[in-house]
């Protein structure tokens, strides 16, 4: 333990601090549980949502700081910025693994008539959402394009649509041998 940090621990100051986070997250804990409980699904309703969530973890890493530095613990484990990486579990060696990467590239002959394409292709693959939803989801022709992969398919832009023109594409296969196993066995 770093000496700085023992000259904080146990003083009435390093207490008062922690009443405080600790209330000011019971209060942002509050406001976004309202929050959630009254959304119905909406994408309209995500800037406020994200916003909220961003106070609520601010909140709790105010806690766990001023808890640190009254008692020297950690309430909760510290948040890893590399947490989206993916790693195999450590009782499973990856197998072999196969990369197919495929570059493709359109002209837009309509973008307004692509758009309305992909906002249609977004209420296909949400049929409980309203159009507004598709507008807010679908703004721009690389939304309407990722709506329309993900409700059809790569296979749908094959030979073009009325709206995009394929003009090149590209596919690069490659193959990776299995990762060496970690311990020894297998």
């Amino acid at each position: 333990m770093d000496e700085d940090d023992a000259v904080t621990q146990w003083t009435p100051a390093a207490r008062d601090r922690y009443v405080a986070a600790t209330a000011a997250l019971l209060e942002t804990l509050n406001a976004h549980t309202g929050l959630v409980a009254a959304r119905v699904g909406r994408q309209a309703e995500m800037p406020a949502y994200i916003d909220s969530a961003q106070r609520l973890q601010q909140a709790l890493d105010a806690l766990t700081e001023a808890e640190f530095d009254v008692c020297g613990s950690f309430p909760f484990a510290l948040r890893d910025e590399d947490d989206d990486d993916f790693e195999p579990e450590d009782d499973e060696a990856p197998g072999a693994l196969l990369r197919v990467e495929h570059r493709a590239e359109f002209e837009i002959l309509d973008e307004a008539a692509l758009v309305e394409a992909g906002r249609a292709a977004y209420l296909t693959s949400w049929p409980d959402d309203v159009e507004e939803d598709a507008r807010l989801a679908v703004s721009g022709a690389a939304q309407a394009v990722g709506q329309l992969i993900h409700t059809h398919g790569w296979q749908f832009f094959e030979n073009g649509t009325d709206a995009l023109a394929p003009r090149s594409s590209e596919t690069v296969i490659e193959q990776d041998a299995a990762e060496p196993e970690r311990d020894g066995t297998r």
